[in-house]
């Protein structure tokens, strides 16, 4: 099963992921769910509460492995393309080793942590979006980098804003967390202003907006946390952000049969 699992459908059928495109969604998949453990590993080191994380974070360690192992068992990719995805798997696994560590071990390995999603995030931003441009339908590939690129940077305030409950501020951190909130504006809009296929994909993307303003309402204007007791508020509301940007970027990768072909089918 993919990030988020399988999703109902509604009333467009849709067809399943061809074979060529299952590296594109499960890069995808990567790139959220490596921004998404990196998060929640330092949720453990800034929440006094950290019950929900730890659950967390073994179900995506899981998701993560398996998109991983999809990534690289793609047998159809150029020996160039294999190269990336090896080095790429190189340093996740060094990344999910590290995110494994003990709770009592979160304080200490945050810093860590942090820096390595970083420097992962511009690789895995290189590989997914050189696969999606690998893809025949270049209207389909920029929807799904556009989703994917959304759905990681605003796991990447929520994480911002928990590196920086739980260590020294640093103006590094609120350089970055303003950058990322304004990325993720003008992604939005631009999702906003794209064609989607099917109604699911629209009321998606409603929920996702309106997380949004939800989450806006907890930060202030250089977009960290107004107030500590907030932070379990930005934790949830970053994954339920990310989870419907993801399963947008999974029903795109999925084109719905045309209607004459579901009737015969039906």
């Amino acid at each position: 099963m993919g990030a988020i699992g399988a999703l109902a459908l509604g009333s467009a059928i849709a067809a399943p992921v061809r074979a060529g495109d299952a590296s594109v969604l499960a890069a995808a998949e990567l790139r959220v769910g490596v921004e998404r453990l990196a998060k929640l590993r330092l949720e453990l080191a800034a929440l006094s509460d950290t019950a929900r994380a730890r659950d967390e974070l073994g179900r995506e360690r899981s998701r993560v492995i398996g998109a991983l192992e999809t990534l690289r068992g793609d047998t159809t990719l150029s020996t160039r393309r294999r190269g990336q995805v090896q080095r790429l798997s190189d340093g996740v696994t060094a990344f999910v080793e590290r995110v494994d560590g003990g709770p009592q071990a979160a304080g200490a390995s945050w810093p860590e942590v942090y820096r390595d999603s970083e420097a992962l995030a511009a690789q895995m931003s290189f590989v997914s979006t050189g696969l999606s441009g690998e893809m025949s339908d270049g209207s389909r590939a920029t929807l799904v980098d556009l989703l994917t690129r959304a759905a990681a940077t605003a796991l990447r305030v929520g994480k911002l804003n928990f590196a920086a409950a739980a260590g020294p501020g640093s103006q590094a951190i609120a350089v970055d967390v303003r950058q990322a909130m304004g990325e993720f504006t003008a992604a939005l809009e631009a999702i906003s202003g794209s064609s989607l296929h099917d109604q699911r994909m629209h009321d998606e993307l409603a929920l996702a907006r309106n997380q949004w303003v939800m989450f806006s309402a907890a930060l202030n204007e250089g977009g960290l946390v107004k107030e500590r007791r907030r932070l379990n508020d930005v934790a949830t509301t970053a994954d339920r952000i990310a989870q419907s940007l993801l399963a947008m970027a999974q029903r795109a990768m999925r084109p719905p049969v045309p209607t004459e072909l579901a009737a015969r089918r039906g």
